[in-house]
């Protein structure tokens, strides 16, 4: 009986026990890996799944083996399956499938504490990389003791690599600030935000620590990572890049008290709910003034006449020109706007010339300029011209002929260096990225942004104060002469 008892008892968990899957008869594991292809092809992931398993275990061919891993990985990340996708890349890449940068991305995109979970079966030369992504996405959901700890993991490790630097510096100045940077690290935007994060990276204070949050460009992913960030006590921000996102975060912002710098955004609004949130970028507004103030007390013109876009481009800079022009004693005797494309500026240009005015200014994008120019000259339009940085294209001069622009004087972007004499975008970007820097720093460590003010390179503080920091041009002989 007892025997019976045993012999039963094995035969129930012989049937329970989960046998290996072999390869199905007369299936050679090139065919399934054939057929596994397929699968993944279709998007069919469960049979894809399966299927580059049985080949993984129907053969000692390492590049199959290793081939198999890496579509696992693929097929898991699909399935949302984060973990299990992680240990399959890690199979792969050990076997040479699979390349770096990649594996970077990927570890990005998972949570910290599945890389912590696995952190063994990372590839050794990639487990700098995992510690440094653990402790910022753990920081990122406010856990400061696992993040600290991965970064104090990463430093014991791995002593002499280039991240251990930057988190060193940060583990040894006493963690004192964390700022969050909102920029749409991935979409049409992304080279700007680059090009900013590397400026901060190369400006920022060893006492702050700078946690990049990607917003794609969208509002709705702004609201939810500004909430985010100001319910775990982040000390400022910098970003977002683009005005409707700048102000939404600008209101939050101001609401929960946390300092927040735009570097790009050149909507007012972005300075208008409160004391905690600014924007830099207001080179469109400095345009304005600047030539205001040029046309009123270099060149003595009291009446003057304005052509603008009805866009920001042109009515920012115009509202800027306005106020400052009549504030000091100017007169507007005549204001026209054109939806942009326009291509037929005949009754506006003839207005102009009847209004006595003694120049006109035209903000107007270089896309507008080359239908308006070359009606300037037919209609006679004889009076003295000024313009904003739209002006500013050597390859719309070539295509109109140099003639049309001679003596135009218009206003660049904000750049405090005068040894540049021409400043191309990504080091404007570039500069704006370090003024966030300075401006923010100061902000959460209790100073006023005005204390910083005067150290600024392309971003401004105090409108008035950096109207003389705008550079003016002259075109002459198809030529951009510096004349401030």
């Amino acid at each position: 009986m007892k025997r019976a008892s045993v012999l039963f008892l094995v035969i129930v968990l012989s049937g329970c026990i989960k046998r290996p899957e072999v390869k199905p008869p007369g299936v050679e594991p090139e065919t399934l890996f054939s057929t596994a292809l397929k699968f993944y092809s279709a998007g069919e992931w469960i049979k894809a799944d399966s299927t580059f398993k049985q080949v993984i275990i129907s053969t000692k061919d390492k590049a199959l083996i290793g081939k198999s891993y890496y579509y696992l990985g693929s097929v898991n990340e699909k399935l949302n399956r984060m973990r299990s996708a992680l240990v399959y890349y890690s199979n792969a890449y050990k076997l040479g499938y699979g390349d770096r940068s990649t594996f970077i991305l990927f570890m990005q995109k998972i949570s910290p504490s599945i890389l912590d979970r696995e952190f063994k079966r990372i590839p050794e030369t990639l487990k700098p990389e995992a510690l440094y992504i653990m402790g910022n996405n753990y920081l990122k959901e406010g856990d400061e003791r696992k993040g600290l700890g991965a970064f104090r993991k990463l430093s014991s490790m791995y002593p002499k690599h280039p991240l251990t630097v930057k988190v060193r510096k940060f583990l040894e100045s006493g963690k004192k600030y964390r700022v969050a940077v909102v920029l749409p690290f991935s979409g049409s935007l992304a080279d700007v935000a680059d090009i900013i994060r590397n400026s901060i990276e190369e400006n920022r204070s060893p006492d702050v620590y700078y946690i990049y949050f990607d917003n794609k460009g969208s509002p709705t992913l702004t609201y939810k990572i500004i909430k985010k960030v100001v319910e775990k006590g982040y000390s400022g921000v910098i970003g977002p890049l683009l005005s409707n996102n700048s102000v939404i975060a600008s209101v939050m912002c101001n609401i929960n008290s946390t300092p927040m710098v735009s570097p790009t955004a050149t909507s007012a609004l972005v300075d208008s709910f409160g004391p905690y949130a600014l924007t830099l970028n207001k080179a469109l507004i400095l345009e304005g003034y600047a030539i205001a103030e040029y046309a009123l007390n270099t060149l003595g013109f009291r009446k003057a006449a304005l052509l603008y876009p009805a866009n920001d481009y042109g009515k920012r800079p115009t509202k800027a020109f306005k106020e400052y022009f009549t504030k000091n004693g100017g007169k507007i005797v005549y204001e026209g706007m054109y939806i942009p494309g326009e291509k037929n500026f005949r009754s506006m240009l003839r207005a102009i010339n009847k209004s006595g005015a003694d120049m006109v200014f035209i903000p107007g994008s270089s896309d507008d300029l080359l239908s308006l120019v070359p009606q300037l000259k037919y209609f006679s339009v004889k009076m003295q011209i000024l313009g904003g940085d739209g002006w500013n294209s050597e390859k719309m001069i070539k295509e109109i002929g140099a003639a049309y622009f001679e003596g135009v004087v218009f206003a660049g972007l904000l750049y405090r260096d005068r040894n540049e004499k021409q400043v191309d975008e990504s080091k404007r970007l570039a500069a704006l990225g370090r003024d966030a820097v300075k401006v923010i720093e100061a902000m959460i460590k209790g100073k006023s942004p005005e204390d910083v003010a005067n150290s600024l390179i392309a971003g401004s503080v105090y409108l008035e104060n950096d109207i003389q920091n705008v550079p003016l041009y002259i075109i002459s002989g198809g030529k951009f002469e510096r004349i401030r």
